[in-house]
């Protein structure tokens, strides 16, 4: 019986992380792949298994996003015949070009899109998602040959001309900020029948890139078809199980009482499930530098911590304080869109640093666990230019 007592959690564990890896593997499966870098933007290339004739797709990420992000759309997209292009745009994920200028992404990879063996150049069609809405509009607009356009989330400081683009949907998040909604709603004021602005029930910013009701839409909008969809939902529920697994195997690894071993478990904890299934998480560039900064930072709050208690205090007192700063004007309002999420990696921070510490771990080692963890998304998915 002790034995059991011992092992049962070990064991589910790595049957959560197996599972997880297992449908990552699985997820997309079926369809053509192929990463490329063209004029030193890093594009990611979805297509049909044998590349049939067919239509082609540019899907640009938000901001703080990347072509990962949107890799559900290259599913859903390539399930319906289209060839997909997904960009890291400039300061994003593997993309260190600088400055910023979103429109010559956008030319890159439209340009690659349309020289790509069977891709039909008179049949293109762009989709956005917040930042990359925005971005995918005023290219269409400038760029009549573009059949269809699909912004989703497009922020109100993207002014949307009545005449072009032509063919254009504006999707927006039913639990998103008014403003989103107001922004759709007058791009289509006056406009012509080709204009369509739509609601997603039951979603905001972020969980609306995993709506079906979105990837319907999307896919209905730029071209109708009877081909079952994937569901959105894959690659998150399978990164969600792998992060499950590989934290509910912390205490495992903990009991070894190797710091190094302890401190890189868990940088693969929240790098290898965020990598491999929601965004970009290698730090590249700048990225590097941010990274050790702010795991410095975060260590020292970890070590003026001290007890569960007061980790969970530090985490409340940072939420409040960032979003204060967000409604107050003082910080940017996209604080409040990604607050939450620091919030539950500081709980969860909180939980690793009282595994350590209930088996006497010395204090740089909790401080360099549980701040790593925090740490590395931010580092690798905030741009820095």
């Amino acid at each position: 019986m002790d034995r059991i007592r011992r092992w049962w959690l070990p064991l589910l564990a790595l049957v959560l992380a197996l599972t997880g890896g297992l449908l990552l593997v699985r997820a997309g499966g079926g369809l053509e792949r192929e990463h490329v870098v063209v004029g030193g933007v890093p594009l990611d290339v979805v297509r049909p298994a044998g590349s049939p004739p067919g239509p082609g797709v540019v899907v640009a990420h938000g901001y703080a996003g990347s072509a990962r992000l949107m890799a559900q759309f290259g599913d859903t997209l390539a399930a319906r015949g289209w060839t997909v292009v997904l960009p890291d745009l400039d300061g994003h994920g593997a993309n260190t070009r600088s400055p910023t200028d979103l429109q010559y992404d956008l030319d890159v990879a439209v340009t690659h899109l349309r020289g790509l063996p069977g891709v039909d150049g008179s049949r293109l069609a762009l989709v956005g998602h917040s930042m990359g809405a925005g971005a995918v509009t005023a290219y269409a607009a400038g760029h009549p040959r573009i059949g269809a356009t699909v912004a989703i989330s497009l922020p109100g400081a993207a002014p949307v001309p009545k005449d072009q683009p032509a063919r254009l949907l504006l999707l927006t998040g039913g639990l998103e900020f008014p403003g989103f909604r107001a922004a759709a709603a007058e791009a289509v004021a006056g406009a012509r029948p080709d204009r369509r602005a739509l609601v997603v029930p039951g979603v905001e910013h972020i969980s609306v890139l995993y709506a079906p009701a979105t990837h319907r839409l999307t896919a209905d909008w730029l071209g109708p078809g009877d081909e079952p969809l994937p569901s959105p939902l894959r690659r998150l529920v399978a990164s969600g199980l792998l992060l499950l697994g590989l934290l509910l195997g912390f205490p495992a690894v903990a009991r070894l009482g190797v710091g190094p071993l302890t401190v890189a478990y868990a940088g693969a904890t929240i790098a290898v499930p965020l990598h491999l299934g929601f965004t970009y998480a290698v730090p590249v560039g700048a990225h590097r530098w941010a990274l050790l900064g702010l795991w410095a930072g975060f260590a020292v709050l970890g070590l003026a911590g001290g007890s569960l208690r007061n980790d969970l205090i530090g985490a409340v007192l940072a939420v409040v304080v960032l979003t204060t700063a967000a409604v107050a004007g003082v910080a940017p309002g996209f604080i409040l869109l990604v607050v939450p999420l620091l919030g539950v990696l500081m709980v969860i921070q909180a939980g690793l640093s009282a595994v350590l510490r209930a088996g006497a771990a010395p204090a740089w080692v909790v401080a360099l666990t549980g701040s790593l963890l925090v740490a590395w998304p931010i580092a690798t998915t905030l741009p820095l230019a």
